[in-house]
Formats: C-alpha cells, sequence, structure tokens
C-alpha cells in the first residue's frame, strides 16, 4: 500500500474514528481524558491496522475496522485514566453519573441488594471516594467499582 493510500483511507476513515470516540466517551469517562487525545490515538494505531486487513479473511475493510477501532479507542481511554497506588484505574467523584439523582431512594431499595444500595449511597449520595467507601464497607476498592458498576446498570432503566 502506498503512502496516499494510506492517506486517503485514513481521511477516509477519520470521521468513523470520531463517531465511535465521541460515543464510547458519552458513557461517562473522567474529565481528564480529552476526545482529541483519544481521537489521535485511535488514529495512529489505525495505520497499522489498514496494513494488517486482509480481505481473504472474510470480513469487509468496513466491519474489520468498526470493532477494532472501538477497541483501539477504549484502549485508549483506558491508558488515559487516573490510577490509584496500586496501579488500578480509579473513577474520580466529579464523573458521576448525573442522572442518578433524580431516582428515589424507595426506587433503588426495590431494585439493588442491600450491598449495592449502601454502596451507592456512600459514593454517590455522601461523596466519598471510591477507595474511602471501600475503606469504610470494609472491602477491597476492585469489589466496590463491581458493585458500583453492577447497580449503575440496574438504575438506568429506572432513569430514562
Amino acid at each position: 500500500m502506498t503512502e496516499a493510500e494510506r492517506n486517503a483511507l485514513v481521511e477516509k476513515y477519520l470521521p468513523l474514528v470520531q463517531k465511535i470516540a465521541s460515543g464510547v466517551m458519552s458513557r461517562g469517562v473522567p474529565g481528564c481524558v480529552e476526545l482529541s487525545d483519544v481521537v489521535q490515538d485511535a488514529v495512529m494505531r489505525l495505520i497499522p491496522e489498514l496494513e494488517r486487513y486482509k480481505p481473504k479473511n472474510g470480513a469487509c475493510l468496513d466491519t474489520y475496522l468498526h470493532w477494532v477501532i472501538r477497541r483501539d479507542v477504549i484502549d485508549s481511554m483506558r491508558r488515559q485514566m487516573p490510577r490509584d497506588r496500586y496501579g488500578l484505574a480509579f473513577t474520580p467523584v466529579d464523573t458521576h453519573p448525573t442522572w442518578i439523582h433524580r431516582i428515589s431512594l424507595s426506587n433503588m431499595k426495590k431494585c439493588l441488594t442491600a450491598k449495592q444500595l449502601e454502596a451507592v449511597k456512600l459514593v454517590y449520595g455522601h461523596g466519598f471516594t471510591q477507595e474511602r467507601a471501600a475503606e469504610k464497607l470494609g472491602i477491597h476498592r476492585v469489589k466496590l467499582a463491581e458493585r458500583l458498576s453492577r447497580a449503575i446498570s440496574r438504575l438506568k432503566f429506572l432513569a430514562a
């Protein structure tokens, strides 16, 4: 593949990169993750993928690049996430879902387990950091993050 062909393909798929990056980032990421950085990183990783693509494997180029770009955007976001002292990514307090405060406590009690409800109250209600909430609950921070993730996925349909 010549350099001109590669540049033409990168320009052709740049809108797809931007669309996927903004779609993934719209689901809530820390403020330290910049869309322009994610797009730039994904484009830089797109170039070798264009050369690696083999049409004889069965997937058309559009489908192949869609999944490759999505993977690269998510990887780029993960690399930009702040880390705690254990090297684990964490979500700062200012990135809480804004819709969670519109759900009544009685509705939360109906669809969450007691442990999930307590975690949601500490982190989203009382403003504890995930690390501090994990200490208060006597569990590891990763376990708290899993608990919060399950709770948020259960609560999303209530906020709609």
